[in-house]
């Protein structure tokens, strides 16, 4: 890490972070520092198991656990398990890749929306007070950042998209554009996973909107071909994001009683390519 991340932004122009630390588990970092941020920006491979993977690095009523991932559902799984520190959870549009290692091209948006998911036992004002705190930390350093009291539903519209498009464009190894060229039906069951989705975000209260469906198929259709993170993490054999983009949902609908067979269809392939990724001896 001596030669640092380099980042070449069409934003904030190029580079270069070395960081003051480098740890190779959160066990290890907690030798070093009491931490009042703790920021999640890797992959949601198994967003059950986060709890514990950051348990040593988390201090009751000091450390603010960050969100920045894909899917839904981790949130629960830490407001359980921390019921003295603040979440904050996070939404970001942003368009990056690595083909070197260390070396980030970011090339399209950098706009983060973020709210707290809201803990029982907590003051309100007092987690409104950091998460008002971690969004003026980026809005100093050039990002655009909007606070949601309703983050959870920003997630969830979110999902609407990802279980869609990481979905087919991982099955399929096509962008977007190609995908929904490919025939008549590849719009009808983009449109029907969507639409699942939505009805198990309203099972629980969450207030989705229909029309989301079409904006989302018609901000695709405009596009140059979108290729997915899920997509590349296939393409070159990494485990991918299974159970925050697809498998929370289905759960979340079988909890509520919602039918959803596109959503299970999908969940059921690609995590059979998952399997067939991380376990190469098998195959």
């Amino acid at each position: 890490m001596l030669q640092g991340l380099v980042l070449n932004s069409i934003h904030f122009g190029d580079v270069t972070f070395r960081p003051d630390g480098v740890y190779k588990s959160p066990m290890e970092a907690s030798e070093h520092e009491i931490y009042d941020y703790v920021i999640c920006t890797n992959k949601a491979l198994d967003p059950s198991a986060l709890p514990g993977t950051l348990a040593p690095v988390v201090t009751p009523e000091v450390t603010t656990i960050v969100l920045i991932q894909n899917g839904v559902g981790s949130e629960i799984y830490l407001t359980e398990a921390f019921s003295k520190n603040t979440v904050i959870t996070c939404v970001t549009w942003v368009g990056a890749k690595q083909d070197s290692p260390g070396v980030i091209e970011h090339n399209n948006g950098d706009q983060i929306t973020m709210g707290v998911a809201w803990n029982k036992n907590l003051d309100r004002i007092v987690e409104e007070k950091k998460v008002e705190t971690f969004a003026t930390i980026l809005r100093n350093g050039g990002t655009g950042v909007q606070v949601d009291d309703d983050i959870i539903a920003r997630r969830w519209e979110k999902v609407v998209w990802n279980a869609a498009w990481n979905s087919f464009t991982a099955l399929t190894m096509l962008n977007t554009q190609q995908f929904l060229n490919s025939s008549e039906e590849a719009i009808v069951i983009s449109r029907r996973l969507m639409t699942e989705i939505i009805d198990v975000a309203k099972a629980q209260g969450i207030g989705l909107e229909y029309k989301l469906v079409d904006e989302l198929i018609d901000k695709t259709l405009k596009s140059h071909g979108l290729v997915s993170s899920m997509m590349m993490d296939l393409k070159n054999n990494r485990p991918m994001e299974v159970e925050g983009i697809l498998g929370n949902p289905m759960r979340a609908a079988r909890k509520f009683g919602v039918a959803t067979p596109t959503l299970d269809l999908a969940y059921v392939l690609v995590k059979a390519q998952n399997w067939r990724v991380t376990n190469p001896s098998k195959v």
